[in-house]
């Protein structure tokens, strides 16, 4: 029989199992950019023998060891998929203007892993499952199988920590600002600059002398819509959140006229 180190979770099992084939499922849909898939995965079959362990409602087992008698047998049936459903259920690859969850070193090593084990791999997961409203922390507190403070994770805090990794070598740096007129009674707010970028649902927002504006990514920065009337003559207070973690605090001199001005 086993020792009683060598004892584990069936859960734990399944999810090993599940993220290897995720893999191997990611690892197809790369491929499949530059090759097409013409092939089809059969039916694999995976046999257990094992003595299950059941004490103060907590089941383990153990693998069985050749000479061993009176184990039992768990059986996984993996089904059989094709090149299309391979393309229609694979997330796409990690792309440039993303980060990999397992790239963030702030991350302590169990809320990692209790992640990878839910699916999440990337910054854009986290956006996914926020958009949703899931709850993480309750998600990470069953993952790590062990009584954890609530709150001790949040999307506000990984979106701290992500934002702070995302940016380490490129923080967004501002080069100029030019303010023109847009519709009637709007003026226009062209930002130039590098890693001026936003990332998360919601993002970027701006805000001048404390009146929110609409706010966009362009292709050389970004670019700000905002009445007439938010902004005033002198200097003007312009706050930018490209994300969770990354707000820029800038002052804008506008004249005398901030209409004639944008004019």
């Amino acid at each position: 029989m086993p020792e009683l180190a060598d004892r584990w979770r069936l859960e734990n099992f399944i999810d090993a199992l599940i993220f290897e084939l995720d893999k191997a499922q990611d690892t197809l849909a790369v491929k499949g950019i530059n090759r097409r898939l013409t092939y089809t995965v059969r039916d694999v079959a995976v046999d257990l023998n094992v003595f299950p362990d059941y004490s103060r409602d907590d089941l383990r087992f153990s693998v069985a060891r050749p000479g061993d008698e009176g184990a039992s047998r768990i059986t996984f049936q993996l089904g059989s998929i094709t090149d299309q459903q391979i393309k229609e259920t694979t997330r796409d690859p990690v792309r440039s203007e993303d980060i990999a969850i397992s790239e963030v070193e702030e991350l302590e090593p169990e809320l990692r892993e209790s992640l990878r084990r839910v699916g999440v791999n990337s910054a854009r997961d986290l956006e996914r499952m926020e958009r949703r409203n899931v709850d993480l922390d309750q998600v990470v507190r069953e993952k790590v199988g062990k009584e954890t403070p609530r709150g001790t994770v949040s999307y506000d805090k990984l979106a701290t920590i992500i934002s702070k990794a995302r940016r380490k070598d490129f923080s967004p740096t501002v080069q100029s600002v030019s303010l023109a007129m847009g519709g009637p009674g709007e003026a226009v707010i062209d930002i130039a600059g590098k890693h001026l970028e936003a990332f998360g649902p919601g993002y970027p927002m701006a805000v001048i002398n404390g009146e929110e504006v609409a706010a966009e990514n362009t292709a050389s920065g970004l670019r700000l819509r905002a009445p007439i009337a938010a902004l005033r003559g002198g200097t003007n207070q312009l706050d930018l959140a490209l994300d969770k973690g990354s707000v820029l605090h800038l002052q804008m001199n506008n004249g005398d006229n901030p209409a004639e001005t944008a004019q």
